[in-house]
């Protein structure tokens, strides 16, 4: 089957942006410090793509955090013995309700997202432009999705460097019938994707509605901000990810800003969801680049029914925080402080890349 731990340097094509993790090589002895991403072939008969993209996932988790341990195939097959009535030798892969089962089984909270069809647009909630804008929400989360096509599977770990609202960017996939960090562009190619969550992430990318909460948060402290004028102008990209409160507030520190300081002294779960709403004027290629002067925080690890699941907002010139509320109604209040001026950075901390001399 082989397997290969490179770094995304050594390829020519490495204008993009992905997942990484470190691991210590040893030859003849010697010890060799790496960066990359885990690399493995099918042998077509004990595993196919779907069991070889499990094993290259958890071997990236195992790497990167020591909750998570490496998969081997026999490990797969005694998963699933008791669920699958065939036989498991030779391979005739993985649906996608065995790939969730599985990883359900390591300890990650799963989200499938399936696209819509002719055939069964009755069964299936989300459409193609919803679909694929999800799809790149999640890749610039920094999660390794596994992504089902007619007839295969393979990781997507990143993106190409390019302008946020590129329609038809391309993704950086850890393929076993390609070579390692092939750019490819999947537009038309993805059926499906499985979001490795964690446990405890309760809130998921579309159940977000930044324009929607936007509205209500003007509404409910008196902004007197045009909201429906920004969004109808379709001047401003909404650009939401997934990452670590810890991670935000880094981001935060480097603002050198009071708008900055307040919101690392705000307390926050351990994850949180942020939509940036982006001037398309400021877009560029260079992520350090990209101004952000609205932005919100979502408590990703709070219900998608709760009042109280914004943390806090920075809109326009105003900065908005929820209140604390011990009492039984939980009352969703906030304090808002006007004439902030500040702006901040695009967050690009999640993929790894020259934006950030492909440092972990």
């Amino acid at each position: 089957m082989g397997y290969t731990f490179i770094n995304p340097l050594a390829f020519i094509d490495n204008n993009s942006q992905c997942c990484l993790c470190s691991k210590t090589i040893s030859v003849n002895g010697c010890l060799f410090p790496l960066k990359g991403f885990p690399f493995c072939g099918q042998d077509a008969e004990a595993i196919s793509c779907a069991e070889t993209s499990l094993i290259m996932m958890m071997d990236y988790f195992s790497l990167k955090y020591q909750h998570y341990r490496q998969l081997l195939p026999s490990q797969i097959v005694k998963i699933l013995k008791k669920r699958n009535l065939q036989r498991s030798y030779p391979s005739e892969g993985l649906n996608t309700d065995n790939l969730s089962f599985v990883l359900s089984k390591l300890g990650f909270g799963i989200k499938a997202y399936n696209s819509i069809t002719d055939e069964d647009d009755e069964f299936e909630p989300y459409q193609r432009e919803d679909f694929l804008s999800l799809f790149k929400t999640y890749v610039y989360s920094g999660f390794p999705l596994i992504t089902i096509t007619d007839d295969h599977a393979f990781l997507t770990i990143g993106i190409e460097n390019t302008d946020l609202d590129n329609p038809n960017p391309r993704y950086v996939v850890q393929d076993d019938n390609e070579y390692p960090y092939k750019l490819m562009s999947l537009t038309d190619n993805i059926k499906g994707f499985i979001v490795p969550m964690t446990e405890k992430t309760f809130l998921t990318a579309d159940y977000l509605s930044p324009w929607d909460t936007l509205d209500i948060i003007n509404d409910e402290i008196n902004l007197q901000k045009d909201i429906e004028s920004w969004k109808t102008s379709n001047n401003y990209l909404v650009h939401s990810f997934l990452t670590t409160s810890r991670s935000f507030k880094a981001h935060c520190r480097v603002q050198n800003n009071v708008c900055g300081e307040i919101f690392i002294g705000v307390a926050m779960p351990k994850f949180v969801w942020v939509s940036e709403f982006i001037d398309k004027a400021n877009l560029s290629e260079d992520p350090n680049k990209i101004i952000v002067d609205t932005l919100l925080i979502y408590d990703a690890t709070d219900n998608y029914l709760s009042d109280r699941k914004l943390v806090g907002a920075k809109i326009g010139d105003a900065l908005v925080l929820l209140e604390e509320d011990d009492s039984p109604y939980r009352r969703r209040n906030y304090s808002v402080l006007l004439n902030i001026k500040d702006r901040f950075t695009h967050f690009n901390r999640n993929l790894k890349g020259n934006h950030n001399n492909w440092q972990m």
